[in-house]
């Protein structure tokens, strides 16, 4: 599903020094793979993470997604495969406070266009799939974080991704609801064979993925499974 090759991101510095982001990078992640990038403020998992899900290039190597040559694209193609392929999941759920559940979980159905009564069906499967079917009308002030980021989750599932990306998902949630929260990401693997890759810099986080990648000053140090 995933594969990068000689991946380095070099950043310049205002006194004009270069500095490496990533060095070196090879990397493989398969279908249905549940994968945490896991590593210490400044290690380089975001920045590792952001050309995962092509918000970023690197200075140099290969991306390639679903057989894909990120490199070889242009921008407006690489935006139609993030938007086709990739979804994201948020410690902040950016969930818009004006709209309710089910709204939200609509909104990348309303980028695609996609007519009303089929996004509606497909945003209603998605809450019934991570429980919240009877909360589809509430706003998230009237929702619980775990609540928020499961919307959230539902918001992902609705646009029907190859891959999700989260950025430290339950970083704002209580032990209980994260480990909630990280169990119906396990299951989604499991059902649907959607690939996950979370960053943390949490251990216990990471261990409930199946596949622990550490990062270290921009190198991959270790890479095991769970």
């Amino acid at each position: 599903m995933i594969a990068l090759s000689g991946i380095n991101k070099i950043f310049k510095r205002p006194d004009g020094r270069q500095v490496f982001g990533l060095k070196d990078i090879n990397l493989e992640i398969g279908q249905g793979e549940f994968a945490a990038i896991v590593g210490p403020s400044g290690s380089g998992k975001s920045t590792l993470m952001n050309i995962l899900g092509c918000l970023d290039k690197p200075t140099s190597g290969q991306y390639k997604i679903k057989g894909q040559l990120i490199g070889d694209k242009s921008d407006k193609e690489i935006s139609a495969i993030r938007n086709k392929e990739i979804s994201f999941i948020f410690q902040s759920y950016n969930l818009l406070t004006k709209l309710n559940a089910i709204e939200n979980v609509e909104l990348p159905l309303v980028y695609r266009k996609i007519p009303l009564n089929t996004r509606r069906t497909e945003a209603y499967r998605a809450l019934c799939q991570v429980g919240l079917q009877d909360r589809m009308l509430y706003k998230p002030s009237h929702l619980s974080g775990g609540q928020q980021q499961r919307v959230a989750i539902a918001r992902t599932l609705a646009s029907k991704p190859s891959v999700i990306l989260g950025d430290e998902p339950t970083g704002a949630l209580d032990p209980a609801t994260r480990n909630e929260i990280l169990n119906i990401i396990k299951d989604l693997v499991a059902l649907k064979g959607i690939t996950v890759v979370l960053v943390t810099h949490d251990m216990d986080i990471a261990n409930m993925a199946k596949r622990v990648i550490k990062i270290s000053e921009g190198l991959i140090i270790e890479d095991y499974k769970n």
